[in-house]
């Protein structure tokens, strides 16, 4: 008696209830599983919008003191004003080296300027665009023969990596 209940209840045969209820869990497993992830999509996307935004300032002790900065900046004018080409072109890659510096010491992750420029929004700093364009000058500078760099461009990415400078209070 006790086989023919406990055969009964385990047995797809006779419709037990073991069957029965498997195969209901796997009916609301597939409804709910993508009910679930679909909705955790949703709160993500809306927790998103509160995320803090970050205003990048540098700490005074881990960028090169504003003197050093100005130093180097005030080299890096002197060679631009020179008024040879080589000394142009030097000018924006030393400018990009000295950014490049700062960004390392200020604590952001990457082997290089882009790796460092990747993670920050123009929300976090908005001069961000401006030393991204910047910084594919320099990259042409370094990377494409015979590029030619004339010095109203020279001077005009000096100019934006001087305003990147002062956004962060280093000149």
């Amino acid at each position: 008696m006790f086989e023919r209940l406990f055969y009964g209840i385990f047995s797809v045969a006779e419709g037990g209830f073991l069957p029965a209820f498997t195969a209901a869990v796997k009916f609301v497993s597939l409804v709910l599983i993508p009910v679930f992830f679909g909705f955790s999509a949703w709160v993500i996307i809306r927790i998103w919008e509160f995320r803090p935004k970050f205003n990048i300032r540098p700490r005074p002790a881990i960028v090169p003191s504003e003197k050093v900065a100005r130093g180097q900046w005030a080299e890096i004018m002197r060679r631009f004003e020179s008024g040879m080409e080589a000394d142009w072109t030097l000018a924006v890659v030393e400018a990009d080296g000295l950014v490049d510096d700062i960004f390392k010491r200020i604590g952001f992750l990457g082997e290089n300027l882009a790796e460092r420029m990747a993670g920050i929004s123009s929300q976090e700093f908005p001069e961000i665009e401006d030393l991204r364009e910047a910084h594919r000058v320099r990259n042409n500078i370094a990377h494409v023969p015979g590029f030619k760099l004339y010095k109203s461009e020279a001077e005009r990415i000096l100019g934006k990596y001087e305003k990147v400078l002062k956004a962060l209070e280093v000149i």
